[in-house]
């Protein structure tokens, strides 16, 4: 905050901003600009500002020195005349446009405007952990050579495709149909049983052979 009694005076900068308007001031940044004059002291400036507060007012002196376009007049001249600026080249300069900033009003002093502020990068999703696993590799089936093959083992495979056959076939009724065939009379290419040993046997000769 400028001393009350603090003068200021337009560099040359801050005259050609008036006709140009170049450095992206608010109105109210515009309209302290016009006021300094070289010889009226910061506290006429609050007295002529009434609509303004003193800090608001503040404010645009610092950013107007910030960007050069006044200077602080060390020692004021008894004698000095203050430097005016045309009514119609005023109203043009103080004219909002559209394109004009505005002026943003905050509550927090720390807030800082007109510098981009940095892109915030939301926060990276976690990485899943990898749960599945993979199901273990099936064992190789071993062919058994059929010298190794023995009598009790033929029969438990025939005992074993007899209890799958009956496991899978409807339940018979309690007396059988007329026209059935007796067990005796059956012939021998309908044992299912005999003809399932004989393709197990078949296979795993036919595997040996092409080992």
């Amino acid at each position: 905050m400028p001393v009350r009694n603090a003068i200021f005076l337009r560099s040359h900068t801050g005259r050609m901003e008036i006709h140009d308007k170049s450095n992206g001031l608010t109105q109210s940044e515009r309209q302290v600009l016009i006021l300094i004059d070289g010889v009226t002291a910061f506290s006429g400036l609050v007295e002529r500002l009434a609509r303004l507060t003193e800090d608001r007012i503040g404010r645009a002196v610092a950013t107007l020195l910030a960007k050069g376009l006044i200077t602080e007049v060390l020692i004021p001249a008894s004698d000095a005349q203050p430097e005016m600026v045309d009514a119609a080249v005023a109203e043009r300069y103080l004219y909002q446009s559209p394109l004009d900033p505005v002026t943003i009003i905050s509550l927090n002093p720390e807030d800082e405007f007109g510098a981009p502020s940095p892109a915030r990068q939301s926060p990276a999703a976690p990485i899943p952990e990898l749960t599945d696993t993979l199901a273990p590799l099936e064992e190789p089936q071993t062919i058994v050579p059929i010298d190794a093959v023995t009598d009790e083992e033929v029969a438990e495979l025939g005992r074993q495709v007899r209890e799958r056959r009956l496991q899978t076939m409807p339940a018979a009724s309690a007396t059988p149909p007329e026209d059935a065939v007796p067990e005796a009379e059956t012939v021998l290419w309908r044992r299912w049983d005999y003809w399932s040993i004989g393709i197990g046997v078949f296979l795993i000769g036919l595997g040996i052979a092409l080992h």
